[in-house]
């Protein structure tokens, strides 16, 4: 998995972007975004479900945060409600 991360700073304000390689073992997660009008424009994003296998690959202490704070707790594939 490739992640560029790009940050635009306008002024005290900046609005950071992360832009992910689609590889093999993100496929799924690729084909199960989800799509979003905002400002007159089409966003895609992954679901819940992809960016906590995302967060899973990555595996540093801020994804295993994010995943309690989620509500995914262990290898479960939809979030405890």
């Amino acid at each position: 998995m490739t992640i560029h991360r790009v940050t635009k700073i306008d002024g005290a304000e900046f609005l950071s972007l992360d832009l992910v390689l689609v590889s093999a073992i993100l496929e799924d997660v690729w084909k199960e975004r989800e799509y979003y009008s905002w400002q007159d424009r089409v966003i895609h994003a992954v679901s819940a479900n992809g960016l906590a296998k995302m967060k899973r690959l990555a595996n540093r202490d801020q994804d295993q945060l994010d995943l309690k704070k989620l509500g995914f707790e262990g290898d479960e594939q939809t979030p405890n409600a």
